[in-house]
């Protein structure tokens, strides 16, 4: 029996209202009134939909994400312009004009099923009664294939308008197919669209963005044909490097030829935390579709667009990587529910697994983000590993700023060339002069501003936690100026100590990226930071992107511990994370296990590095219900060096639950002072007015046990092994003390919850 039915469709279906085609400033030329028409324009007047039928299945699928958001209604109307417009001339010129209305209509766009302009034809869509327009549109928007789409424009009633030389007038077309009847406001739901996305995302003018700047140049926000649906895509480079357009984002968006491609929605302000609405003026409308795969595959889709960005722009194309290799670093960028662009980032290894079963081994998946998130509208994101290279596309998953949990990615190494069919392949057009390069690094246009520079864009292989006294850190290092550089000193060191250095030697053109591997470094005990510089010679003409520097932590006292997992028949769901309660920080996480194939699921054994302290355990369900249901007994278990519980879990059936537990070591507080005694409480943590077990390997006479808090206060004290705790105790860490008479004879901590 199947589970469920797939429905991750990672596609925010709302509406940028504010939307524009490559337009220029022209005003529309001045027209002697004498020659005006005594009746007006043309008019055709719009039958209206039956809202009540609209309206009504909207309610249904309010909740559906894999429904489009709906603001209007497409009315198939064929329209000749140029047949139908009233004609006036002027001196050599010749004004058209028709006017469209719409009975009660919050806005209207356009498809057009052609669309040609000739050389000096002067177009604009104007609307009568809220003041909103679009133009001039010129020749520049003609494409190949004579498609055009116009954005919503506000209110009821719109005036087309050509203004063409006369002996130009046969060379333009224009025909309309569809009218977009908006009967829903537009224009506030995009005004909502602006700063909609979830708190815990961050801007690409955060710090955590600095060395990502050229890689925001390369993303887009990209609607479907009647501007309702929301995906992202990333402009991205070819072996050739000539310029070529390509979009690369996620098949399952279904959008058409005739989308439009918005460069540099992102915020305006300086302030990471500020945000500053950006500008949604530099787009391009149409493109080719090039290649596609099917949604059960790797769920890619290829574009081309119908123009090269214009330098104004600035974009950026990204490089890529085809090998099947795992980054064990990731980050995305993102429009997250039509939002201004976002950055998030996962610090760990992703796994070779699927989206949509029976497939295996068709995605990489990002088990949680320590930084920001996914939502609807980043479908169709890149996955950039470690060498800002794209590795994926987003196809879906269920993370949220409410739900640590999984992303899945379509391998960009299977759209390369798993399927013969150029139209179902990456490489044919990424790659065709079939070189059979299978890393490409990133393209920037723009003419490089320093002829010296170098930038220090990442050093891998540095956890925030470690059980190992030794790290082995690799420099990645990217060429940013006009000439190659032959040389570059590498310097390095714990705690702003740059003690140690090494000379790279080779040869690195401009926009390449070099992995350099350093030699083992020694960490300090306890709380620390490894630090990186480089230095070129002549002198760096930017130094502003030289140093790279993390915060990590040498445990202190390493107490290894025993976790068991074991799986409902859906252990990919599943995940956890510990973290330190005093700190905060996470410290060891585990899964999204595999896919098991009997209904009784897997048994996983792991062995945690901690210490002497208290912790909090956090176990994830992507579904929602958890491993103890229809679908398997599951379980987790963490115990301590003696086999004793420190925490369980065998009825989770949500999709978070979260416990906290204390781990004694052999050196502090839960150092018994008789060396013949041992002991152990039990549950820890515990709940208020619940009962404590005192177990002891051996009697104790006039036996004594008492709770401090952290204070130094006595809370409580008793005689008995077994007591039920003070009522009125609060949450938090108190400290048991036992005495035998007048001796203290064992301490321990108490986690009080």
């Amino acid at each position: 029996m199947m589970k469920r039915v797939f429905s991750f469709s990672v596609l925010l279906l709302q509406t940028l209202g504010l939307l524009a085609q490559i337009t220029t400033d022209i005003r529309k030329p001045s027209w002697n009134a004498e020659n005006l028409s005594l009746n007006g324009p043309q008019t055709i007047h719009i039958t209206p939909p039956d809202l009540a039928i609209l309206l009504s299945e909207d309610s249904l699928n309010a909740s559906k994400k894999d429904i489009p958001w709906r603001f209007g209604y497409a009315i198939e109307r064929s329209i000749d312009f140029m047949q139908a417009a009233d004609r006036e001339t002027h001196e050599g010129m010749v004004r058209l004009r028709l006017v469209i209305e719409a009975n009660a209509a919050k806005s209207l766009n356009f498809n057009f099923s052609h669309f040609q302009l000739s050389n000096d034809a002067l177009f604009y869509i104007s609307s009568l009664d809220a003041k909103d327009a679009l133009g001039a549109i010129t020749a520049k928007n003609n494409k190949i294939g004579q498609q055009f789409s116009s954005r919503p424009i506000k209110g009821s009633t719109m005036e087309l308008t050509l203004f063409v030389p006369a002996d130009q007038v046969a060379g333009n077309s224009i025909m309309i197919k569809q009218i977009v009847y908006g009967y829903k406001d537009v224009f506030a739901k995009s005004a909502k669209n602006f700063n909609s996305s979830g708190g815990c995302n961050r801007n690409t003018n955060c710090p955590e963005a600095l060395l990502w700047q050229d890689l925001v140049r390369s993303v887009v926000l990209i609607t479907a044909s009647n501007n309702t649906r929301l995906c992202t895509g990333t402009l991205i480079n070819n072996v050739r490097e000539d310029s070529t357009p390509y979009i690369l984002t996620a098949s399952h968006c279904n959008l058409a030829t005739n989308s439009i491609f918005v460069f540099n929605y992102e915020n305006s302000s300086n302030n990471c935390t500020s945000n500053a609405n950006g500008s949604l003026a530099n787009s391009i409308s149409v493109a080719t579709d090039r290649a596609e795969s099917s949604v059960s595959f790797s769920d890619f889709k290829l574009f081309e667009l119908s123009q090269k960005p214009p330098a104004s722009y600035n974009a950026y194309y990204a490089g890529w990587n085809a090998n099947p290799e795992a980054a064990f670093e990731s980050t995305t960028i993102h429009h997250p529910s039509g939002d201004i662009k976002k950055i998030s980032q996962d610090f760990d290894t992703v796994r070779s697994t699927f989206f949509l079963p029976p497939n295996q081994d068709t995605h990489w998946q990002v088990g949680n983000w320590e930084s920001g998130t996914t939502e609807p509208g980043s479908s169709g994101a890149a996955l950039f590993d470690q060498n800002k290279r794209i590795v994926g596309q987003l196809e879906g998953g269920t993370a949220s700023c409410n739900n640590i949990s999984n992303d899945y990615y379509g391998k960009f190494s299977l759209s390369w060339d798993a399927n013969a069919a150029s139209n179902r392949q990456l490489k044919v057009w990424l790659d065709p002069d079939s070189t059979n390069v299978l890393t490409l690094d990133g393209m920037d246009p723009i003419a490089k501003l320093n002829n010296q520079d170098v930038e220090l864009t990442y050093v891998s292989n540095v956890p925030a936690f470690s059980c190992d006294s030794t790290i082995k850190p690799k420099v990645h290092f990217l060429n940013r100026g006009n000439t190659i550089l032959n040389s570059i000193l590498i310097e390095y060191g714990v705690n702003q100590q740059f003690n140690a250095s090494v000379n790279w030697t080779g040869s690195i053109e401009t926009d390449e990226l070099i992995e350099f591997q350093l030699p083992p470094v020694n960490l300090t005990l306890g709380d620390s930071s490894f630090n990186v510089r480089l230095a070129i010679s002549p002198q760096d003409q930017d130094t502003t992107n030289n140093h790279w520097s993390k915060s990590i932590r040498l445990n202190p006292g390493p107490i290894t511990i025993p976790l068991t997992f074991k799986s409902d028949q859906y252990g990919y769901e599943s995940s956890w994370e510990i973290i330190d309660l005093t700190s905060q920080r996470i410290v060891a996480k585990g899964g999204p296990y595999v896919e098991t194939t009997t209904t009784s699921g897997a048994i996983y054994q792991d062995s945690l590095c901690l210490y002497d302290s208290c912790f909090q355990l956090k176990i994830f369900d992507s579904f929602g219900d958890g491993f103890n249901g229809s679908f398997g007994q599951g379980y987790l278990l963490i115990q301590d060096q003696k086999g004793d519980t420190l925490a369980l879990e065998n009825n989770f059936t949500g999709s978070q639950r979260t416990i906290n537990f204390c781990v004694s070591g052999s050196v502090g507080l839960d150092l018994p002072k008789r060396a013949d005694l041992e002991f152990s409480l039990y549950p820890n943590p515990v709940e208020r007015a619940q009962f404590v077990r005192l177990s002891l390997n051996r009697e104790v006479q006039d036996l004594r046990v008492e709770i401090y808090d952290l204070q130094g206060k006595l809370i409580q004290s008793s005689r008995k092994t077994e007591f039920r705790l003070n009522l009125h105790m609060r949450n938090g860490l108190y400290i048991v003390r036992l005495m035998e008479g007048q001796e203290t004879i064992g301490r321990a901590k108490l986690l009080v919850q």
